[in-house]
């Protein structure tokens, strides 16, 4: 089992624990982003109405975030063939989409929902555990504050279920 704890936050990557998906703590609020899909808006605390977005650079930064992401995943032989016969471009779109929205940004997801977008594609709790590392790393590569990388994290606990589809 690996974990980091970053703020109020602990992220376990074990496929049966998900603490950073307690939907009832207050400051949180939902978007959905498709069927059964939700993710966790943290309120961001401390901060003087700038989003996560802005404070980590915007777009550009986000873009670069999600390209290095996914050089890491696709040179992680235990996840690349998950994108075997995929459209990066398309994939690269959505993920920047997907994590500007999460941070704050003007930015709306409009790709598939999660768990449509995942369905038979045999993820388990442990693959989706490594996904999480690697974006973890490319926020940190990238320098972003570990605040915001908790807030993160917390929202990709809560797409955990839409996710895992194989034990």
């Amino acid at each position: 089992m690996i974990g980091r704890n970053y703020g109020n936050c602990r992220f376990r990557l074990d496929p049966d624990t998900r603490e950073c998906s307690d939907r009832h703590r207050s400051g949180t609020e939902f978007r959905g982003f498709g069927d059964g899909c939700a993710v966790v808006e943290q309120t961001q605390a401390g901060t003087t109405g700038d989003s996560d977005y802005d404070a980590v650079g915007g777009g550009p930064a986000i873009a670069s975030v999600v390209e290095l992401f996914y050089r890491n995943v696709l040179a992680d032989p235990e996840l690349s063939g998950y994108f075997a016969n995929s459209d990066l471009t398309k994939l690269k779109r959505h993920q920047v989409q997907l994590v500007s929205q999460v941070m704050g940004g003007p930015v709306t997801y409009e790709g598939q929902a999660l768990a449509d977008a995942h369905k038979g594609r045999g993820i388990t709790g442990g693959d989706f555990g490594r996904v999480v590392v690697h974006l973890v790393g490319a926020l940190e590569a990238h320098q972003v504050p570990d605040d915001i990388i908790g807030r993160v994290v917390k929202a990709l606990g809560a797409t955990q279920g839409d996710i895992v589809t194989a034990s």
